[in-house]
């Protein structure tokens, strides 16, 4: 039986490049990555840890390509404010 990890997902998207944050909340280990153009291989990537929870700025939630990706996850979808993310 595979034991539950609870990951944290943040993603940001600006010029012309898309960017992420992962971090295991159960042992702190944490991962940042970004790519070029939409951010397809990233968020492939990203996807297989199975986040429970993806932080976006309200943008993101908007793209309709990526927000289908958001819901195939299954994950608990938190959408903030752009601002929140340059603190």
């Amino acid at each position: 039986m595979r034991s539950f990890i609870p990951y944290l997902l943040a993603l940001a998207r600006e010029r012309g490049g898309f960017g992420a944050a992962l971090v295991d909340l159960g042992t702190a280990e944490f991962w940042v990555g970004e790519e070029a153009g939409n951010g397809e291989g990233l968020l492939q990537v990203l996807l297989l840890r199975g986040p429970s929870e993806i932080l976006v700025p309200r943008a993101l939630r908007d793209d309709p390509a990526l927000a289908a990706w958001l819901a195939a996850s299954g994950a608990t979808l938190t959408v903030r404010e752009p601002g929140e993310f340059n603190r």
